[in-house]
């Protein structure tokens, strides 16, 4: 069904063409895929008949590698959880964590954020913030006795090894989180990124398994870890031209791959790197064939009947005899445009304004096949993030406190946050809203708002 939507939108839509097709690693997405490439095929569009159409969501990816690991201490989590829940349940509550803050004066000024359980990166946010604030959530153990009989109902408060394991394992997932928004990010490409990211992850989880000093660490790195190769430790199970969309990026190209993979899977030869090298070789040839193809092939359409031309003609076309004059200088060596592209120097990587698109643009003429090879390659989106949290925020809109909210509310409430993101300049705004949630709440409950009232009704009786 999935698979029959989509080809009803790509029919509407006058859509024939379709390089890949982003989604989540649900099993029914695989079917969808499936479906789609045979229709695809009998449509005559399919890119090398369909093998690279599937992209796995890599914010999917990375939030099932964080959820395995979590599981290894999800008590630790959950004792947390029901503190800030705990404080963030009514204004009293929050009034009284507010005077521990400031009886201790701690500088901390951002408040507490509670999580959605199924979204681990929200869980990130929560732990940062509990753990700037931890000594408020102790001296609330002392003033406040409900405090105490309340989490006693579920699983206790937080115990100083909670706080330790929270403080020890959120840069662990801020590398996670930061790595999440860099490939979700919509204002730039992510396809040239991606692999970057990834294998980035890839190492941290290997580094941190090899540590002995930490059981939990290593325990956690070892689940994190048979999740990741789930999905990058099986060449069938990877979309090669997320390796492709890296080796166009002119700062990197495939020397940078080739460094990365062999970094990743080691060497030797039981490795499965210089496989892999050798099989990203061949479809970027492939592939590049196939756009030369296309290239030449719409060149000859292009030139319309042809027409007996004089050799007089032929010999003071001065246009025609200096394209042919520059053709053969660029080509003395022998080199393809795309041998000639990975011979060249690498754009250095320290100017962080590089705009990889302009490049593109500006070298274009030298580089006519693989600049639209770029074009496709670079258009690839490596997660369903950006699309998918408009739909999926229903959760936060309606909770057990606003559980009464009419259905033509709740849809302007959805629609009226999808817009307000829209201004932004990153799509990803949870902590945003996490800031204006605790930011209205400390309205509503502050001295301030009982002298606004108070000053809004003097105003009033004066009038």
């Amino acid at each position: 069904m999935i698979g029959k939507l989509v080809e009803r939108c790509l029919v509407s839509w006058g859509i024939s063409k379709v390089f890949t097709i982003t989604v989540d690693n649900a099993s029914a997405n695989d079917v969808g895929l499936r479906f789609l490439k045979r229709r695809l095929k009998s449509w005559g569009t399919s890119l090398l008949d369909g093998e690279f159409l599937h992209m796995r969501c890599g914010a999917h990816i990375l939030n099932l590698v964080v959820k395995d690991g979590l599981d290894e201490n999800k008590d630790k989590i959950s004792r947390i959880r029901a503190a800030v829940r705990y404080v963030r349940s009514s204004p009293g509550r929050l009034n009284k964590f507010k005077e521990c803050i400031l009886h201790l004066r701690l500088s901390s000024t951002a408040g507490v954020c509670l999580d959605v359980e199924t979204r681990w990166n929200s869980t990130y946010l929560m732990l940062e913030s509990a753990v700037k604030l931890k000594k408020g959530f102790d001296m609330l153990e002392l003033e406040d006795d409900k405090y105490v009989v309340e989490l006693g109902k579920l699983e206790g408060v937080p115990t100083e090894a909670d706080w330790d394991y929270a403080k020890t394992y959120t840069p662990i997932l801020k590398f996670f989180y930061d790595a999440t928004l860099r490939i979700s990010a919509t204002r730039y490409v992510t396809g040239n990124l991606y692999l970057k990211d990834i294998f980035g992850v890839g190492l941290m989880i290997r580094k941190l398994g090899l540590n002995k000093a930490d059981p939990n660490q290593k325990a956690m790195a070892i689940k994190m870890k048979a999740k990741f190769d789930k999905y990058w430790g099986d060449m069938e199970n990877m979309n090669l031209v997320i390796f492709l969309a890296c080796v166009i990026d002119p700062r990197y190209k495939m020397k940078y791959v080739s460094w990365l993979i062999r970094e990743s899977y080691g060497v030797g030869p039981n490795s499965i790197a210089e496989a892999l090298i050798m099989k990203i070789n061949s479809v970027l040839e492939k592939m590049f064939k196939l756009y030369e193809d296309k290239v030449s092939g719409s060149s000859m359409q292009t030139e319309g009947p042809s027409e007996v031309v004089s050799e007089a003609a032929e010999t003071y076309d001065l246009d025609s005899l200096i394209d042919i004059h520059e053709e053969s200088e660029d080509n003395t060596d022998g080199q393809s445009e795309l041998e000639s592209y990975l011979a060249d120097a690498c754009v250095p990587r320290s100017d962080p304004k590089f705009d990889i698109l302009l490049w593109w643009k500006k070298t274009g003429s030298k580089y006519k096949i693989l600049s639209l090879m770029a074009r496709d390659l670079l258009a690839i989106p490596v997660s369903t993030v950006a699309s998918e949290s408009a739909f999926s925020t229903s959760g936060r809109v309606i909770d057990p406190f606003r559980s009464s909210l009419t259905p033509r509310l709740v849809e302007a409430l959805i629609c009226t946050q999808d817009w307000i993101r829209n201004d932004y300049e990153q799509s990803l705004l949870e902590e945003e809203i996490e800031q204006l949630e605790i930011l209205e709440e400390e309205f509503v409950t502050s001295n301030a708002y009982g002298n606004l009232v108070q000053g809004v009704g003097l105003a009033l009786e004066e009038e």
